[in-house]
């Protein structure tokens, strides 16, 4: 009987070999699914980056087009490569009453000469120092236009915007024509 006894017990547990090999393909598996949902979330993240700096990018184009629209037949400056001003009729009396200025910022600070020249800014003022006193950054991502890429150009009454947006190694470039509403 007490040799019955032994060979029951044997035969309940795990060996302290069979336990150790458990454990080693346990935190392999694991190991394993974690660096893939790590993988996996790093490229969500990235892709949704990349979503809202294109989504900006269109945002900022379409807002920009609307009011240059909205510019109808009044005196539009065109830009200077980086800046544009129109004139706005903003209370429908059929005489422009604002004056509209949009501008790349030429330094590397928000808060010397015309701001930070990775942005794009909106301003309301008869001059660009004044429309720069009440700016406003159009969008929060970072300009990075080509070397003599103007974002502002103008060709037989349209005018043309177009920005290159990035976010790390990653660019987008976006373009569009408009003609202002006579």
């Amino acid at each position: 009987m007490t040799h019955d006894r032994q060979e029951a017990r044997s035969d309940k547990g795990f060996t302290l070999v069979e336990v150790l090999v458990g454990l080693v393909v346990f935190g392999l598996i694991m190991t394993t699914t974690t660096g893939i949902l790590f993988n996996i979330q790093r490229s969500w993240l990235r892709q949704r980056d990349d979503l809202l700096c294109i989504d900006n990018t269109r945002w900022a184009l379409e807002f920009m087009a609307g009011e240059l629209r909205r510019s109808g037949g009044h005196v539009i400056t065109p830009g200077v490569g980086d800046r544009i001003k129109f004139d706005l009729d903003t209370d429908g009396d059929s005489s422009a009453d604002t004056t509209i200025w949009y501008w790349r910022g030429n330094s590397t600070s928000d808060t010397v000469d015309l701001g930070d020249s990775s942005y794009l800014y909106r301003g309301i003022g008869n001059g660009l120092g004044q429309a720069y006193a009440v700016r406003q950054e159009l969008a929060n991502f970072v300009i990075n236009n080509p070397a003599n890429a103007d974002i502002f150009s103008e060709s037989g009454g349209a005018i043309t915007l177009q920005l290159t947006c990035g976010k790390g190694t990653r660019s987008y470039y976006a373009r569009t024509a408009v003609r202002p509403r006579n």
